[in-house]
């Protein structure tokens, strides 16, 4: 999975950010004694970390796993829908720097 393309949930659920997945956290499952095929310990996905196409470095960051898609059909027709009704606030009477706050809260 590293090396994938990617979406990511922004933290209110609203937005779906383009990203990349660079590196994967792990842990053993906690009071499981299951192996894989050679005998290792199971392992569950921690968190991702992924950075975020056309931002800066500073924007990196770990991700739970729940807040991961797949870059399908379907979840690329919800960005565009969310980035519509942006475009739409920003087209109204809204005040510019009301947008700002909210896109940066909405993380």
């Amino acid at each position: 999975m590293v090396g994938e393309d990617v979406l990511v949930e922004s933290l209110n659920g609203s937005y779906l950010w383009d990203g990349l997945i660079t590196a994967i956290s792990t842990r053993t499952m906690n009071g499981q004694s299951k192996s894989d095929s050679q005998g290792r310990p199971q392992r569950i996905i921690d968190a991702y970390r992924v950075e975020y196409k056309g931002w800066s470095s500073r924007y990196i960051e770990w991700v739970e796993p729940r807040r991961v898609v797949e870059p399908n059909e379907n979840n690329k027709l919800l960005q565009v829908r969310a980035w519509i009704d942006i475009s739409l606030l920003l087209s109204s009477s809204c005040q510019v720097s009301h947008i700002i706050s909210y896109l940066w809260y909405a993380g």
